[in-house]
C-alpha cells in the first residue's frame, strides 16, 4: 500500500501520534462492536456520557487533516480514513472470531467506569500499551 502516514509529524515539535486520532479509533473499535455485538444501548451510554470530548476531539481531527492536506482536500481524506477505520475494526473482529464480543463487552465496561473527562486520556493510554493480536494499528492516507 503507497501513501503518507497520517500520524507523520508536520513540524518538528508535533508528536507522532494525536489524542484525536486514538480517541476516534476508539469510537470506531466500540460503534463496530456495538452493531456486531448488540452492545447498542451502550454505545449510545457511552457517546451521551462523553459528547463533550468526542465533539472536541472531532474538531481536533479535522484540524488534523486540515493541517495535513489543506482544507480542500481535508473532507475527503478525513472520510476515507473513517471508512477505513471502520472496516480495519470490521476486519479485526473476523480475525479474532468468538473472542471479539467477549472482549468488545469488557471494553465498553473499562470505558463506561471512566471519571467524567478521562476518555482521550484513556484512549491514549490504549494506543501506547502493547496491541493484543488482531488490532489494526495501521494509519494510512493513500495519495
Amino acid at each position: 500500500m503507497s501513501g503518507a502516514s497520517l500520524v507523520a509529524p508536520a513540524a518538528a515539535n508535533e508528536p507522532l501520534e494525536h489524542d484525536a486520532v486514538h480517541t476516534r479509533k476508539l469510537q470506531t473499535e466500540l460503534m463496530v462492536s456495538a452493531l456486531y455485538c448488540g452492545q447498542q444501548a451502550r454505545y449510545n451510554a457511552f457517546v451521551r456520557r462523553f459528547e463533550g470530548e468526542l465533539v472536541s476531539s472531532g474538531r481536533e481531527l479535522k484540524a488534523l487533516f486540515v493541517s495535513r492536506h489543506g482544507a480542500t482536500r481535508a473532507v475527503p481524506k478525513l472520510d476515507a480514513f473513517l471508512t477505513r477505520l471502520a472496516n480495519q475494526e470490521s476486519q479485526r473482529r473476523l480475525t479474532l472470531g468468538t473472542r471479539y464480543c467477549p472482549d468488545a463487552r469488557t471494553l465498553f465496561t473499562q470505558v463506561l467506569r471512566l471519571p467524567n473527562r478521562n476518555l482521550i486520556a484513556f484512549a491514549s493510554d490504549r494506543a501506547a500499551t502493547p496491541l493484543p493480536q488482531g488490532r489494526v494499528t495501521l494509519l494510512q492516507t493513500t495519495n
